[in-house]
């Protein structure tokens, strides 16, 4: 396979830190970190020739809540479309520290369902587990959904953790991406604060 012929990155990773600026929004503590967040997302975003205009326009006039809302719609739309496999390749790096023997276990779990469409596998099991809620549900149909959800034990503890630790890598990267902005703001505070020079 050539350069030019290289696979390219599932449309959803180009909008990734649009949903970590939207998770860190709903902290009362990672407020301060979603600047870093938003610089993430514009390094990722193509604007062509005059989308950095219209990007520059929303964060100026401090509508970064619209441009987040936006683009985490667009990362939820396309990740939608993504399969298993896709997503697994993505947040694969938080296997960083496994040991072989834990990678190849949780390689063969998300390789079993390689193929699933991420949304329709996911709202598959969380169908399952709201049924599963129901307190009018019969008992052998509760029987019934325990058994099939049975079946996907072993994704929902190595998708629950990856995904954890995944999300914690790329909200790591964006509280270090907000030091350029907040310590620029702190810069312009302590100067107001600052007393004159004496001349």
């Amino acid at each position: 396979m050539t350069d030019k012929e290289e696979k390219k990155s599932p449309e959803f990773q180009r909008y990734a830190f649009a949903n970590v600026a939207a998770r860190m929004a709903q902290s009362e503590t990672d407020g301060l970190y979603i600047p870093g967040a938003v610089n993430l997302l514009e390094k990722n975003l193509d604007f062509g020739n005059d989308g950095k205009d219209l990007y520059d326009y929303f964060v100026s006039e401090k509508a970064t809540d619209k441009l987040i809302d936006i683009y985490n719609k667009k990362y939820n739309t396309k990740l939608a479309e993504a399969s298993m496999a896709d997503y697994y390749q993505w947040i694969k790096p938080a296997l960083d520290g496994a040991t072989s023997e834990q990678k190849a276990l949780v390689d063969g779990v998300f390789t079993k369902y390689g193929s699933e469409n991420y949304s329709k596998f996911l709202g598959k099991i969380n169908s399952l587990q709201y049924k599963l809620r129901d307190p009018g549900i019969k008992k052998e149909d509760a029987e019934s959904i325990q058994k099939e959800l049975a079946k996907y034990t072993d994704f929902l503890s190595a998708y629950s953790l990856l995904a954890s630790y995944h999300f914690e890598q790329l909200r790591t990267q964006a509280v270090n991406a907000s030091k350029k902005t907040n310590f620029k703001g702190l810069e312009e505070t302590l100067l107001k604060l600052a007393p004159p020079k004496k001349e």
